[in-house]
């Protein structure tokens, strides 16, 4: 992975887009050595076995671990503030570069960053010990997932992409039972694959990416188009 980064410049990129990419954290920095790049964190793409396995209220874990991954590796400042992130992904047999900027903002990439903000979700709910974790995203719903397994039972936290703190009926950053994010967001899935040209243009199957796009820069209009259709979403499906 290091030879991937070193060879996509990363943090080169996001100073020299910084102003596209409309990030405050951003603003003052002036050089690459002004960034650094965190822990890498494992992301699941979904295949049609995990759509259908959300929308039916069926266990994730198991299906989740079959399915192709990447590294989004958050970014922060030598003082600690979460600025951004970029995507590490095997292509044609190599780790590349394929994504510079990211979905999440300040918020979500410090909760991920520090496991004890999980944590301490989990025991606010009574969850005291994870039998297995995965973090999954769900490119359609702009919306990532993570997963924890415990004591039989799954729960899911949704990371809702450009700061929109509430969609599809689910709060960013809040903790549900699987069969309350399966009954919220499996009908907007099964429409989504029913009807794929409608409201998102969302394919009939979820897939993986095919090719690497970088460098594909996420900046802030694409956030703001997300995030307007996200709200618009909210609207629809808020319960």
């Amino acid at each position: 992975m290091q030879s991937a980064i070193k060879k996509g410049k990363p943090l080169d990129f996001l100073v020299r887009h910084r102003a596209d990419l409309g990030r405050k954290g951003l603003a003052e920095v002036n050089s690459p050595e002004d960034l650094v790049p965190g822990e890498p964190l494992k992301v699941f793409l979904p295949d049609e076995a995990l759509v259908q396995a959300l929308s039916g209220n069926k266990s994730l874990i198991p299906v989740i671990e079959r399915c192709h991954y990447y590294w989004e590796v958050p970014v922060s400042t030598k003082a600690g503030v979460p600025v951004a992130s970029f995507r590490v992904e095997k292509f044609q047999g190599e780790w590349q570069v394929v994504e510079i900027g990211g979905s999440f903002r300040e918020k979500e990439l410090k909760f991920l960053a520090d496991p004890g903000q999980i944590e301490t979700l989990l025991l606010n709910h009574g969850i005291r010990q994870a039998d297995a974790y995965a973090h999954f995203t769900l490119p359609p719903l702009h919306t990532d997932f993570l997963v924890i397994a415990s004591d039989g039972k799954e729960y899911l936290i949704p990371l809702i992409h450009g700061g929109v703190p509430e969609a599809w009926g689910l709060k960013s950053g809040e903790l549900y039972p699987r069969e309350k994010v399966a009954a919220t967001v499996g009908p907007v899935l099964k429409e989504m694959q029913a009807q794929p040209g409608k409201e998102t243009g969302a394919p009939s199957k979820i897939t993986f990416t095919s090719q690497p796009i970088w460098p594909f820069l996420v900046g802030g209009a694409f956030l703001a188009a997300a995030g307007a259709f996200v709200f618009l979403a909210r609207r629809a499906h808020v319960k």
